[in-house]
């Protein structure tokens, strides 16, 4: 899959924010290869021709593999925990304004919130959301783990235990 068609499924994803383009989002991903490198333990690279995500076939280190679907998932976590944290420190940056949420001209009705509890309700959707990451990353790290050694000997089969069976009956 293409950078960029990753980057517009992020893009809308977040609702076409305003405040970042498509653009930008590849650029991020093209530039955090390294993030998903360290979170999955595998050598992504962009290619210097292309600008896309390749991994060297551990098979054949002639051949080139394109990123995977689970690999994706986990690089638009990392994007969507990063703009999500953007928004926190935009969040923290603007306490002197205020907002308003509900504005009703007929009843005369305003309904304002707090920049702290943006802050809070962002800061929890944040934390869910590096939550999901980690265990995304886990998940992965376990599908793809192989034994490095098997130890003991599996090649002869042994006489299983057999345990005696007691028939005892309770006498009052």
């Amino acid at each position: 899959m293409k950078i960029v068609d990753i980057a517009d499924e992020i893009y809308r994803e977040l609702g076409e924010p305003t405040d970042v383009g498509i653009p930008a989002i590849a650029y991020w991903l093209r530039a955090n290869v390294g993030k998903l490198n360290t979170a999955i333990y595998k050598q992504y690279f962009v290619d210097e021709v292309t600008l896309e995500v390749m991994c060297v076939d551990p098979n054949d280190e002639t051949k080139f593999e394109e990123i995977s679907i689970d690999e994706i998932t986990i690089l638009k976590l990392l994007y969507v925990v990063h703009y999500y944290d953007l928004q926190i420190r935009k969040n923290s940056l603007s306490y002197n304004t205020r907002s308003a949420i509900e504005v009703v001209s007929d009843g005369h009705t305003v309904r304002m919130v707090s920049p702290t509890e943006i802050g809070k309700n962002l800061y929890m959707f944040r934390k869910g959301l590096g939550d999901d990451l980690k265990q995304w990353i886990n998940w992965y790290r376990l599908s793809r783990s192989t034994p490095r050694q098997v130890a003991g000997d599996d090649t002869e089969q042994g006489w299983p235990y057999i345990r005696p069976i007691y028939r005892r009956t309770y006498i009052p």
